[in-house]
């Protein structure tokens, strides 16, 4: 958007501290401002653009000018006596986001809340009341979270946030405070990590627990001597411990060893073979003694047969018996059996 306008100061900011007056405008990129941003220079009315905005987003800062710094929208800027003043501000306050002594923060875990709690004081030590407080909230995701601290106390101011993820959070507590002639701009940076099971939150120190315990088993207190630590003034102190379970494995173990000794008679012969054999040397003399019981065995043979090394006879073809001559069967009888009748009957006659 060209056209010539003067901006107006919308907030105040360390970017335009000790700058009364402002030179005009010939045109700017019409935007528009996020959420969180803190809009410092407005444009002409009635849509009031953002020309200088400021956003704190976790650690870091953002400017952002909607107008250029050359002479096309921004002629009389550029000669304008507080100038370099201005950019060197925006730069310093963009760059320089450190903590100052007059804030100190803290996060505390109550159950399922972190609760943030910030004491001001001024350079006297004085509790500073009535000031505007903001804490922006980085979480592990990388989301950032804008919450508006209460006044609870003198100078201390609390708010509560429900973290929901195990992890890092970077909290930035700003606001501004009357200290001296003009308004000074306040911030603290702080780091908060929820710890990923409760056994890790810190805890208080009970003494009084310290103390029963010393009591009860007649120790001391040495807050007062660190130095006694080192003094070797401890009775000794006998414990016992119940060993008969380890005692019967060793015996059940060792009973198969005695049970061997006593019934099996082992000789020295015995345990140079065992020796020869794990050696590998027994096998070859078994072979051995297999070879010269084979070689006996030959010789014995030749002695008998008395046939020489290498000869081997050859078995000699046994006899065939004579064939038996051929007799031819008795032929059979043609007669019937009326003709053999006669033949009895006469040889029985002949008999009486």
């Amino acid at each position: 958007m060209e056209e010539a306008f003067t901006p107006r100061v919308s907030g105040s900011s360390a970017i335009i501290d000790g700058i009364t007056a402002l030179p005009p405008l010939r045109g700017y990129v019409a935007a528009t401002p996020k959420v969180a941003a803190q809009r410092i220079l407005s444009g002409p009315e009635p849509y009031s653009d953002p020309i200088l905005a400021a956003w704190q987003y976790g650690l870091g800062r953002v400017v952002a000018w909607t107008a250029d710094a050359s002479a096309r929208w921004a002629n009389e800027w550029v000669i304008w006596p507080d100038f370099s003043r201005f950019w060197g501000q925006a730069v310093a306050w963009s760059i320089n986001a450190g903590a100052n002594k007059n804030l100190e923060t803290r996060v505390l875990l109550q159950n399922d809340r972190a609760r943030i709690v910030v004491d001001a004081r001024d350079d006297a030590g004085q509790f500073l009341d009535g000031l505007m407080l903001s804490s922006a909230v980085l979480n592990p995701a990388g989301d950032s979270l804008r919450i508006p601290l209460q006044q609870t106390a003198p100078g201390r101011y609390e708010s509560a946030f429900t973290p929901q993820n195990e992890g890092a959070y970077f909290l930035t507590v700003s606001g501004e405070a009357q200290l001296g002639e003009g308004l000074t701009q306040l911030s603290d940076l702080n780091g908060w990590v929820m710890s990923y099971s409760p056994e890790y939150i810190p805890r208080p120190q009970d003494d009084r627990l310290l103390a029963d315990i010393a009591d009860i088993t007649g120790g001391r207190n040495l807050a007062d001597q660190p130095e006694a630590v080192f003094t070797h003034d401890l009775g000794e102190r006998q414990a016992a411990t119940d060993i008969w379970q380890s005692l019967i494995l060793l015996a059940l173990l060792l009973l198969p060893l005695d049970i061997a000794i006593r019934r099996l008679i082992i000789t020295r012969s015995d345990l140079i073979r065992l020796r020869d054999f794990l050696s590998g040397r027994g096998r070859d003399q078994t072979r051995s003694q297999q070879m010269q019981a084979l070689f006996s065995a030959r010789g014995r043979s030749r002695q008998t047969t008395g046939y020489g090394d290498g000869i081997v006879p050859r078995p000699r073809p046994r006899p065939r018996p004579d064939p038996e001559p051929f007799v031819p069967p008795p032929p059979k009888s043609t007669r019937g059996r009326d003709a053999l009748e006669p033949e009895f009957q006469l040889h029985d006659i002949e008999v009486v």
